[in-house]
């Protein structure tokens, strides 16, 4: 129960993060290339995760094929461990595009006053 409440915690303070959006500062181009850095990592690790549920799916199936109930009991819990770890990494990634988008558009910003002036 503890694990739930510290998980939905964590949620809670991400979409926080996702819908204050992050405070303005002056954003670099080396700020950009490390979001852009920080999404391929995210991207790396949804693949794996990925590509882990799919192995777990063809698990459980095979032991639904054989009619072996407690196989598929064990699958079925790897597959609700992975199905939440994809979707704490995504929420991650879209917390990354959103300051991605942000850095961009502080720097696009600190660009054209500093052309202005």
């Amino acid at each position: 129960m503890k694990n739930t409440n510290l998980s939905k915690l964590a949620a809670v303070a991400l979409l926080g993060v996702c819908i204050a959006g992050v405070p303005a500062y002056a954003a670099t181009e080396d700020d950009v290339q490390s979001d852009l850095a920080a999404i391929h990592k995210d991207n790396d690790a949804l693949r794996k995760d990925r590509e882990a549920l799919r192995k777990d799916r063809a698990a459980k199936a095979e032991a639904k094929a054989n009619d072996d109930n407690g196989q598929q009991a064990v699958e079925s819990a790897k597959i609700g461990t992975v199905q939440g770890a994809i979707a704490e990494k995504q929420t991650e990634k879209n917390v990354d595009v959103n300051t991605l988008q942000q850095d961009k558009s502080n720097l696009n910003n600190n660009n054209s006053d500093s052309n202005t002036q």
